[in-house]
């Protein structure tokens, strides 16, 4: 999977990375800046993870849920067999909605 350039499009800039391994996995995120604001973007490696029991809207690859974990939204999906994860505090859910869907 490739992360997305949403500089030009959406004004979110790639600003920096970093790599966990959880549980085993290989977690790479990838952080974008707008407004003074930060986004973490990470896929997860390996098949994809369970998803969360909470309702979620699109179809296909454009499902998406999104969640609240203590004072961050996440959005999750599936792509490509793999997890994806927005998350961000003082980021509204939808915000990180349309970015999902232009991912």
């Amino acid at each position: 999977l490739r992360f997305p350039n949403w500089s030009s499009t959406l004004g979110w800039r790639a600003s920096g990375e970093r790599r966990d391994t959880i549980d085993g996995r290989q977690v790479l995120t990838v952080y974008y800046a707008n407004a003074g604001r930060t986004v973490a973007y990470s896929i997860v490696s390996g098949p994809a993870l369970a998803r969360p029991a909470v309702a979620g809207g699109g179809s296909g690859a454009y499902y998406v849920q999104a969640l609240r974990v203590g004072s961050r939204h996440v959005v999750t999906w599936r792509e490509a067999g793999h997890t994806c994860l927005l998350s961000a505090a003082g980021v509204p859910a939808p915000v990180l909605v349309t970015l999902a869907a232009a991912a």
